[in-house]
């Protein structure tokens, strides 16, 4: 260790603690799949060896000693332990295949030390970057970590590996007390799932839920009431139903009233089942992402559950007075040119283009824009049993046609445009289709289009031409 601190590096203690906290793992961190920066570990560790005055600073520092990464092979465990004090503990658990006899029993070494100061856990993360399941006797100490009192812990993240699609639904289920009275976040996917029911849960402040592979089967406990919850990510796998899951959640059997938002990740087939399930706010941002290949359901069965699946977000076929009618609707072409994009909203006024992502493993999705009972769909056009009426107090209207022949959509729109008298903004954007869809609604304007006010076209090519109309 060197001696006197050179003036260069004699900084003031808070300055330093601000520098040290630059190479320490970050909360965001682990939501991506990549392993921690081993490099700034080393850094991390090593600042006390820079000078005298360094050392005093952060040896004096629990807080700087309270981000743990497992295995360690920098500092000792019980030394880190030891210089964090009473801090609150972020602690992540990194497991790789191929791992040494040697790593393995230093990440056991840390996790039987991390009994000892589970009371301190503000932060559980375990991330299996390996192709294989953990092996059993690490998890064993890990589930006896979480099966203790956890007063601080705010954030947890189980993450035990990435099973094939066939042993999703039937996933390995290891019961946990689950007792973290702060807990605000958390995260599970993988071959294990964490299962807790009322009698020994103790979450009251759950805010976001992300549930990978959920099994219907474990609705029954704790995720039946969560009077906090905000947001929820939920992955029903690849069609539950028909694998035979042993148990259906029963209608408004998840109650969570204060949830502002919802993403859905399911074979159409399981969309029914869950959403009628829900007892929930009626203004919930939800976004739905539909797997359409599966290895338990025939691909000529999707248009038909599908369909069913749609039913749930249109507005109700019925002469209801309380009919929700549309004021805003955005259609987007994806590269596949059978497939539409639909997003409405029943409260709002502005028309946003919409970007169509493609995801080879997920399908085609969209981001949602309104804060209404709103719906993105990948949708199949001859699926939907759209009538015209639904679109009576249509004021904005959006096309994003990008590299997409426009007489698919064209010849849909044909179908629909004489309801559409009451637009007063129209945008149209795209490549040589622009044109095309133009010329296809001047024909009928004179008699739809009476209360058009503003006219909006964007054209852009390779070459970044473009040209913008308006009517006013």
């Amino acid at each position: 260790m060197a001696g006197a601190c050179p003036s260069a590096l004699n900084l003031p203690a808070d300055v330093l603690l601000d520098l040290g906290s630059l190479f320490r793992p970050r909360p965001s961190e682990i939501e991506d799949e990549h392993l921690v920066d081993r490099t700034s570990l080393w850094t991390w560790a090593s600042l006390p060896a820079v000078c005298k005055k360094w050392r005093d600073v952060f040896l004096g520092s629990p807080a700087h000693w309270s981000y743990i990464v497992l295995p360690v092979n920098h500092v000792h465990p019980r030394r880190i332990f030891a210089r964090a004090q009473g801090a609150p503990l972020d602690v992540y658990i990194e497991v790789v295949d191929n791992m040494t006899i040697d790593e393995e029993q230093r990440l056991a070494d840390g996790l039987s030390l991390l009994e000892e100061y589970s009371q301190q856990l503000r932060l559980f993360c375990l991330r299996n970057n390996g192709t294989q399941p953990i092996r059993k006797a690490l998890l064993t100490w890990i589930f006896e970590i979480l099966d203790r009192p956890l007063p601080q812990l705010s954030h947890l993240y189980f993450h035990d590996g990435l099973p094939p699609p066939w042993q999703r639904a039937t996933a390995l289920t290891r019961d946990i007390a689950l007792q973290a009275p702060a807990l605000r976040s958390m995260s599970t996917r993988g071959y294990h799932r964490l299962n807790w029911t009322h009698k020994t849960a103790d979450a009251p402040e759950l805010r976001n839920l992300r549930l990978g592979f959920l099994n219907f089967h474990h609705m029954r406990g704790a995720l039946a009431y969560l009077p906090h919850l905000r947001s929820v990510d939920i992955d029903l796998g690849e069609g539950q139903l028909a694998q035979g899951v042993s148990w259906i959640p029963t209608p408004r059997s998840l109650v969570w009233p204060s949830l502002q938002e919802i993403t859905l990740r399911c074979h159409p087939s399981d969309v029914v089942v869950f959403w009628e399930a829900l007892d929930i706010p009626r203004l919930v941002e939800a976004e739905l992402i539909i797997r359409h290949m599966s290895p338990f359901i025939a691909h000529a069965e999707l248009q038909t559950s599908l369909s069913t699946a749609l039913a749930l977000f249109l507005p109700n076929r019925t002469n209801d007075p309380d009919l929700l009618m549309h004021d805003a609707l955005t259609l987007t072409c994806p590269e596949d040119e059978a497939t539409v994009v639909f997003q409405w909203s029943t409260g709002g006024t502005d028309v946003h283009a919409l970007d169509a992502i493609h995801d080879d493993i997920e399908g085609f999705t969209a981001k949602p824009r309104s804060t209404s009972i709103a719906m993105d769909l990948v949708v199949v056009p001859g699926a939907l049993d759209l009538q015209r009426t639904y679109f009576d107090n249509l004021r904005s209207l959006c096309f994003d046609l990008d590299d997409i022949k426009g007489r698919i959509m064209a010849t849909f729109m044909l179908d629909y445009v004489r309801s559409w008298s009451s637009v007063q903004l129209l945008r149209i954007h795209g490549h040589d289709t622009a044109e095309y869809i133009l010329a296809v609604l001047t024909a009928v304007a004179d008699s739809c289009f009476f209360d058009l006010g503003q006219l909006v076209i964007g054209k852009g090519g390779r070459s970044g031409d473009s040209y913008f109309l308006a009517m006013y």
